[in-house]
């Protein structure tokens, strides 16, 4: 999958919007599964390069595309605490930051759709 992943635009090519939010949580959780953080840069690098595509927020006119990145980030926020109480890399820590280029803090993490 990764394969598809475009550094530039932080989406999977050809898969569009929604699709792009289904491939990370795919990414996503098989890095949870597999410990493997290699696919860490792609997370951080989809959530810089989006966040303020749309409507902001992951959000777009579709309400079930704003859905989709909903599951990835929850499924992000997960991954990072689990490591954080773990002992891995931690959410909203330096070390988190200085390896994912990212950190999940009360004003970074994506805000609910309302």
């Amino acid at each position: 999958m990764m394969a598809l992943y475009d550094n530039g635009t932080g989406q999977f090519r050809g898969a569009g919007w929604w699709g792009s939010a289904v491939s990370l949580t795919g990414v996503i959780r098989d890095a949870a599964v597999t410990g493997m953080g290699s696919y860490d840069c792609a997370i951080s690098t989809t959530y810089e390069k989006n966040v303020n595509a749309g409507r902001g927020q992951f959000r777009n006119e579709f309400s079930d595309d704003t859905g989709w990145w909903a599951m990835a980030w929850i499924d992000a926020y997960h991954r990072y605490r689990s490591r954080a109480q773990h002992g891995g890399t931690g959410s909203g820590t330096r070390e988190s930051s200085a390896r994912t280029g990212w950190s999940w803090t009360a004003s970074t993490a994506p805000a609910a759709p309302r």
